[in-house]
């Protein structure tokens, strides 16, 4: 795997996080959900969950 894919996914994976925590509440506990922040950390999520089930399945060995 490149370099430039990997920095694309670890991008993806703190970018999830991030997002994640807002909708949790961990970064400002009193403030509303934006709307933004769940479809970003859902989109992220979705994405990095895809990857790793195609690399599972693109494994035939197991």
């Amino acid at each position: 795997m490149s370099a430039l894919k990997l920095a694309l996914w670890g991008f993806l994976a703190v970018l999830g996080s991030v997002a994640l925590a807002f909708v949790v509440g961990l970064v400002n506990p009193q403030e509303k959900v934006n709307g933004l922040w769940l479809v970003v950390a859902a989109a992220c999520i979705y994405v990095l969950a895809f990857r790793f089930l195609w690399m599972l399945a693109g494994d035939w060995k197991r």
